[in-house]
């Protein structure tokens, strides 16, 4: 290949990896993933979830709407939604801190009928993040 071939493909790749400047910022921040189900990319919108529960290699993910069973560990699933939003409170559960109605001893309350444990392993980062001391 030519040098000024190779140059432009050069300054397209730093281009494409070019972290933004300090202060600005590069992308909307996301407010919804895709998870495969069925042979399908299905959309689940963040506002939507109400918790998440693990089961072995498989992941539940209760939305206000429906149950999605998805093929995804729920530390992967920890990785990807945002912390300020979402917490892990128990091996097997990811709660959205805004649907915790009531915590009262080792259990969050998240709706009328639905009480969660909370791990002792998960409580001081719970409560770290809801800024109870």
């Amino acid at each position: 290949i030519s040098f000024g071939r190779f140059s432009k493909a050069v300054e397209k790749a730093n281009n494409k990896l070019a972290l933004p400047a300090e202060g600005s910022k590069s992308k909307t921040e996301s407010t919804y993933f895709f998870v495969k189900q069925d042979g399908k990319l299905l959309k689940v919108i963040f506002s939507d979830i109400v918790y998440i529960k693990a089961e072995q290699e498989y992941s539940f993910i209760f939305t206000k709407s429906e149950k999605l069973l998805v093929s995804m560990h729920l530390k992967l699933l920890e990785d990807i939604l945002p912390g300020k939003l979402f917490t892990r409170i128990h091996r097997s559960y990811i709660i959205p801190q805004e649907n915790i109605i009531s915590l009262h001893g080792n259990s969050v309350q998240i709706d009328k009928e639905i009480n969660l444990p909370i791990g002792n392993k998960y409580k001081e980062t719970l409560l770290n993040k809801l800024n109870i001391g």
